[in-house]
């Protein structure tokens, strides 16, 4: 019975939604049942087209924003990314070697943020290159474009490094590249790759937080932020100790956006319900661990939400990405005092992971997926399992740390529906 005070589909806080479509009636519930539901999708989908917009290249500046809008076209679905970069590294060492270091999560870490603000005051997708990863990953069911070694699909992203005499060593990264060798007085130049599909909705099939783009009073616009690409610490692209390692002339990073929407039914209670109900990617950077053992990891939830799914990346006092199971354990969601949800040694639960879902998230991840429906697609489309943060009561996610420097950190990804999010005057 404590289940359904966090799990129940009770009207929250600011109302129900009643929308009628195509004689599917929503029932006087915020959420309907998931048959319900996917019968309003398919409805839309029927009265409606898809279609993808090529928006103009852009530059991207290491250490700087770029910023680009949507079109003001249809129900706005999602972004896809696809960035290009080269650039030169340079070794001013006279006589001697030196080495760069190269991020095991590279060249995603490359973006620091990417934001996507609605009519310039609500946040729909605030994280970085490295959680837009893993998110994509969560939504593409089986789809293993990252390896059980992982290795990510070279169609997805991809790394090269040429320059005379410069060698490359394989190693723990996404791309099988971990370190770069340069001689003296020599440049490398490294060519990367990659591609991000930035969501607004919850699924495809699925398309709660439809952006109305639709008339010109309305405009969404996306800021990409890029790191440097050299720093001190393997929080950076590249890393390297040495003062005779630096980026040499102007890098050249590129980005072609698609934008991609749905076409306008005639008919606005068609979408209504799907656009009133946000679909919202949030990022909370650098909550501390400040110890190991247990509950050493510590997060209390924010409330008046649905939570879909929280993604945790954990590094240790360097910046250097966890490695899961060694380090993690018993991770677990904690509500009204005493209710443990989903409490187990972390062998078994990424073998059950694997096992039930395809998924294997790489380096320093540890996934949270409130709908729990292993059993079912890993999408979350029950929707009688999302978490319902109106209701929790002090909802916390704890894990055991265990050889971890510490202090160490962790970022979390909420992956949320929220009711009346945006509005369209």
């Amino acid at each position: 019975m404590q289940n359904r005070v966090l799990r129940g589909n009770s009207i929250p806080q600011g109302g129900a939604v009643n929308p009628v479509v195509g004689g599917v009636a929503e029932g006087g519930m915020l959420l309907p049942d998931t048959g319900q539901t996917q019968a309003m999708a398919n409805v839309f989908f029927e009265h409606s087209e898809q279609n993808y917009l090529q928006l103009n290249e852009e530059r991207l500046v290491p250490g700087g924003q770029t910023n680009f809008r949507l079109q003001n076209v249809g129900l706005g679905e999602g972004l896809e990314i696809y960035v290009t970069g080269t650039f030169n590294v340079r070794n001013s060492h006279a006589t001697a070697a030196q080495t760069v270091d190269i991020a095991p999560e590279f060249p995603f870490n490359t973006i620091s943020n990417l934001n996507l603000m609605f009519n310039g005051k609500v946040a729909i997708i605030n994280c970085d290159g490295y959680q837009l990863l893993n998110l994509m990953l969560k939504r593409n069911f089986r789809n293993m474009f990252i390896s059980a070694a992982n290795r990510i699909d070279s169609r997805i992203a991809r790394l090269s490094v040429t320059g005379a005499g410069v060698t490359t060593v394989a190693g723990e990264t996404l791309t099988g590249i971990s370190r770069i060798n340069i001689p003296a007085m020599t440049t490398a130049t490294v060519a990367y790759e990659l591609y991000l599909d930035v969501p607004f909705t919850l699924r495809k099939d699925l398309p709660f937080g439809l952006l109305p783009m639709n008339h010109n009073a309305i405009h969404a616009g996306v800021t990409i932020t890029t790191r440097h690409l050299i720093g001190a610490n393997p929080e950076s692209p590249l890393f390297a100790a040495g003062a005779n390692i630096a980026v040499d002339g102007v890098p050249d990073i590129r980005v072609l956006p698609t934008y991609n929407f749905w076409g306008l039914p005639s008919d606005p209670a068609l979408y209504q319900f799907f656009t009133n109900n946000s679909y919202a990617v949030t990022s909370i950077p650098r909550n501390p661990i400040g110890s190991v053992g247990e509950r050493a990891l510590s997060y209390n939830f924010p409330v008046n939400y649905w939570l879909i799914s929280a993604l945790f990346t954990i590094r240790n006092n360097a910046g250097a990405l966890a490695d899961i199971r060694a380090n993690v354990n018993f991770p677990h969601l904690v509500y009204n005092g005493t209710v443990a949800v989903d409490r187990s040694e972390i062998r078994t639960r990424v073998a059950r992971e694997i096992l039930t879902t395809g998924r294997q998230y790489p380096y320093g991840c540890l996934f949270f997926d409130s709908a729990q429906t292993n059993n079912l697609d890993g999408n979350s489309a029950n929707t009688s399992k999302w978490l319902n943060m109106y209701q929790a009561n002090n909802p916390s996610f704890f894990a055991h740390i265990a050889g971890l420097t510490v202090p160490g950190s962790f970022d979390v990804l909420l992956e949320q529906i929220v009711p009346n999010y945006i509005t369209v005057l």
